[in-house]
């Protein structure tokens, strides 16, 4: 029996400390709430530090210079390849007015290549048709003179 009152007065005693610690604990966080408005009065305090000059690890330094060097290279390739794109295009655009150029010239040459030989067909005809008419002519002249 005396066991049991033991144990009992043990576990009186333990409830009693859960107690304890948790009012501990409710004292403990109405001083870090204090705590926390005094950092809302540093701000205004004039001699502390600039949100900006607050501590920042080494890591989170060099991954945020990395980043803005890989954003700035990252920037600078864009630029490089909108510049080489242009180039693509004005080279492209340059070729393309050359074969104009080029059809062009061509389509001239036909043209007056067939203009010349349209020219030598109808004046091969008209000489045709000349001699064929002077040859009447001479051959009538022929006639009459042979009947004279």
């Amino acid at each position: 029996m005396a066991e049991i009152d033991n144990y009992e007065d043990s576990s009186a005693q333990a409830t009693d400390d859960v107690e304890s610690s948790e009012e501990n604990t409710d004292s403990a966080d109405e001083e870090t709430s204090r705590d926390s408005r005094d950092t809302g009065d540093e701000d205004d305090d004039p001699l502390s530090l600039p949100t900006c000059a607050r501590e920042i690890s080494v890591d989170e330094y060099f991954a945020e210079e990395v980043n803005e060097q890989e954003k700035e290279k990252m920037a600078e390739k864009d630029k490089e390849r909108e510049e080489e794109k242009l180039e693509e295009n004005e080279e492209e655009i340059e070729e393309k007015l050359e074969e104009k150029k080029k059809k062009r010239n061509r389509s001239k040459r036909r043209n007056k290549n067939k203009k010349k030989r349209r020219r030598s067909k109808r004046t091969k005809n008209k000489k045709k048709k000349m001699s064929r008419l002077n040859c009447r002519k001479k051959k009538k002249n022929m006639r009459s003179w042979k009947r004279k």
